[in-house]
């Protein structure tokens, strides 16, 4: 029965429309969309802040992959740019390192890397990256910007280990390069100190300490570092100086080993 209502007023609905006139149809519509129409514009600005609201709250929620997204692309660039600041040093360091050596033909660079420094044993001895498989043999001298920093005294396949002149066991063969007075650099917890100057050599403070090349053990020529004073009173038979290292051996961590071509 309800049904059958239901049809009857949609059917009348509809022949409503159709006999009514098209102007009064006009007017209806005119008529409903002034009461409408304020109400559609109040809801359809109230809605507009909702959503901003709604993207508000979405924008919000993106923030924090946002944020990771950025601190990452950071990271990476904070990595990038440390790279570059080492292979830059490792290019100075050794176009400086070439403009020392340029003269010699025999002589090919190694670059190493400390990896490792035994500083609380009677040896003060660094281990280098680089072994046999790259050239490296025992004896040959270790240097930083053309001054001697050690030489090479165990090599492995792909390491080695280098005694640096500030060991206690150190012995370098020395000379002033002034008066080319020959005599022995020893290492040690009292400094450098060039040993064996016979007494009636003359000598000034700042004047270079070369290695003589003696023994053959390192090539001659080699700057080792500068006298500071004696420490050597004139009653001994030989003269002792304190020596300023040409390198600051503590903070080195870029060295080369020159090897024979």
């Amino acid at each position: 029965m309800r049904k059958q209502k239901l049809v009857i007023w949609i059917i009348a609905f509809i022949l409503l429309i159709l006999i009514l006139p098209s102007r009064l149809i006009s007017a209806i519509r005119s008529k409903t969309e002034q009461i409408i129409m304020p109400a559609s514009r109040y809801l359809y600005q109230e809605s507009a802040g909702w959503r901003h609201v709604v993207l508000t709250i979405h924008d919000l929620r993106q923030l924090p992959k946002e944020n990771q997204t950025l601190n990452d692309q950071v990271a990476k660039l904070l990595v990038e740019n440390a790279q570059l600041k080492e292979v830059q040093k490792e290019n100075d360091l050794l176009r400086s390192q070439l403009k020392i050596v340029s003269h010699s033909t025999s002589t090919k660079l190694i670059l190493a890397h400390f990896i490792s420094r035994n500083i609380f044993s009677f040896q003060d001895i660094a281990t280098v990256d680089q072994g046999s498989s790259s050239g490296v043999v025992v004896n040959q001298p270790v240097t930083l910007d053309g001054a001697l920093v050690g030489r090479v005294i165990t090599v492995y396949k792909n390491s080695a280990e280098v005694e640096l002149i500030t060991s206690n066991t150190a012995i370098t063969q020395a000379k002033l390069q002034d008066s080319g007075a020959t005599g022995i650099v020893r290492g040690g917890i009292q400094g450098l100190v060039l040993d064996y100057i016979p007494q009636d050599v003359s000598f000034k403070p700042g004047e270079n300490v070369l290695t003589s090349g003696l023994g053959g053990s390192l090539p001659p020529d080699l700057l080792i570092g500068t006298i500071i004073g004696p420490v050597s009173q004139k009653n001994d038979i030989f003269q002792s100086f304190s020596i300023q290292p040409a390198v600051n051996i503590s903070r080195a961590d870029l060295v080369f080993i020159e090897a024979s071509k």
